[in-house]
């Protein structure tokens, strides 16, 4: 049996600074997404208005709700979504990030109340993501 090295101990450190790392890697995602929503350019933020509708239709579900966050696709099969930040300020709903994009389910959004465990696909609804991050 070869000799064993003690210098090759592993670190105690090396879980924490993966952590640091991402942790940091999060914090650049986050902080560099600029809170322009077109303003700058002299263009107001145009709301998505499938997303104005259905604020419109559903202020009961929304609640007291002061932020929102959409995930629309153009088909039900689609698993492209593009994600939209909204925030209420004085009663009026504007966007606080630019749109990004992000990806559902492999066989795309399920129907309201369809959803099937197993069947691939993202639930559609309203649902309540409470206090994040403290």
């Amino acid at each position: 049996m070869p000799p064993v090295d003690k210098k090759l101990k592993p670190s105690r450190f090396k879980g924490q600074a993966m952590i640091l790392l991402f942790i940091m890697a999060i914090s650049l995602i986050l902080f560099s997404c600029s809170t322009d929503t077109g303003k700058s350019r002299g263009q107001p933020a145009s709301i998505n208005p499938f997303i104005k509708k259905f604020i419109a239709h559903h202020p009961n579900q929304l609640g007291e709700s002061e932020q929102l966050i959409f995930a629309t696709n153009r088909d039900s099969s689609s698993v492209l979504v593009t994600i939209h930040a909204l925030e209420r300020n004085n009663g009026v709903w504007h966007l606080v990030f630019p749109t990004s994009t992000g990806s559902i389910g492999e066989m795309g959004f399920a129907a309201i109340d369809k959803k099937r465990e197993g069947d691939g696909k993202s639930p559609s609804g309203i649902f309540p993501l409470g206090m994040a991050f403290g």
